[in-house]
């Protein structure tokens, strides 16, 4: 029979040892961003949708770390109505067809400032 006075410490310290830093899944995004925004579809897969003045729709994508999300920044090419940025290790995406760059770059710095990365 094992003693528990013994076993339950060593359980205990290999409980602490294995765990190491617990990671979300991705940025947990705000249900509201200043400008007049709300979250209308819930971050499903790295990719949600905001209504407010216009439709704007936010993709994320997890990298292998910061150093990869900036490299993918200076490889986008430009696209009219969306704007890309890095967040640590995410690289993320703000599109809203016909919208102007001042807007999505309003609304890319309150969603930084508001996600919970």
């Amino acid at each position: 029979m094992v003693d528990s006075r013994h076993f339950l410490p060593v359980l205990l310290l290999v409980t602490l040892s294995c765990g190491g830093e617990a990671r979300r899944a991705g940025p947990v995004l705000p249900a509201a961003v200043e400008g007049g925004w709300t979250l209308a579809s819930p971050s499903d897969a790295g990719r949600a949708v905001y209504q407010g003045p216009m439709e704007i729709t936010v993709v994320i994508q997890t990298t292998s770390g910061q150093a990869t999300a900036f490299e993918m920044v200076q490889k986008h090419q430009p696209q009219p109505g969306s704007l890309v940025f890095h967040h640590d290790r995410y690289f993320v995406t703000v599109s809203a067809p016909g919208a102007d760059n001042a807007t999505l770059n309003r609304f890319a710095e309150a969603l930084e400032k508001a996600a919970q990365w």
